[in-house]
């Protein structure tokens, strides 16, 4: 294989592709995990936004698995109380099956599951922002079977 290389930096083409989201697209959400690769893209999406299109709404979406590491959740903290007034901030922590390779007796482990608070990792985060079972507006979700939300 031979390689082929454009005649734009990385940063041009990126800058090319969210020229064409912004101005394709109605709705913008970037998915937040609190690594440094989401980060780095929430910052540039907002760099790109303020710069471009300062109106345009920007969704910024964090799923919190309850069991990350403590630094982590600092950061997604202190990103999300930076960015919240100029943002859709969306900090989930519902109890969604995810696959689990911890325990030979179960598949899924649910983060959040409100039948075992006793077990949590750490207590649920207390922000205005947060989506919980008390507060879920999000109707496409299906939680554990024994979860009042799982219709």
């Amino acid at each position: 294989m031979v390689r082929e290389y454009q005649e734009q930096t990385v940063y041009e083409a990126l800058m090319d592709r969210f020229k064409l989201l912004f101005e394709e697209f109605e709705n913008i959400y970037i998915s937040f995990s609190g690594g440094k690769d989401s980060g780095l893209l929430l910052n540039l999406v907002l760099d790109y936004r303020n710069k471009y299109y300062p109106e345009k709404p920007i969704g910024v979406f964090h799923q919190d698995f309850e069991a990350q590491y403590t630094v982590t959740t600092e950061y997604i903290e202190r990103t999300f109380e930076k960015i919240k007034d100029q943002v859709e901030p969306y900090w989930v922590c519902l109890p969604m099956a995810t696959r689990t390779a911890l325990s030979s007796y179960e598949m899924f482990w649910y983060p959040w599951d409100d039948k075992k608070q006793e077990l949590w990792v750490r207590e649920m985060p207390k922000h205005e922002y947060v989506i919980n079972l008390e507060n879920n507006p999000i109707r496409v979700f299906i939680g554990h079977p024994s979860c009042p939300s799982a219709e």
